[in-house]
């Protein structure tokens, strides 16, 4: 599977009631780049703009650190399960 950062231009219903999107994306001109590779060098890549994507064909991920657990004010608390809750056959698997 193919995963490359997009930026979404628009959003259109079609007759279907389903929607498309616009997304701009940029592709890499060698195929052995890595996809983990953080750097974006606009000398190695190629923006594209396409239309007529199909939803089912976009994943929406938030941004590394930017969910609702890495907000200032977060609850995080350890469990503290006692240790007398689970049956001892069970504590003996690791």
């Amino acid at each position: 599977m193919n995963k490359y950062n997009c930026t979404i231009l628009e959003r259109q219903l079609n007759d279907r009631d389903k929607y498309t999107y616009t997304v701009e994306l940029s592709l890499p001109f060698d195929e052995d780049d890595s996809e983990d590779d953080e750097e974006d060098d606009d000398e190695d890549s190629a923006l594209v703009v396409l239309n007529k994507v199909p939803q089912w064909s976009i994943v929406f991920v938030n941004n590394p650190y930017t969910g609702p657990m890495h907000r200032r004010g977060a609850f995080r608390h350890h469990m503290m399960i006692p240790g007398d809750m689970f049956p001892e056959s069970w504590k003996n698997l690791m």
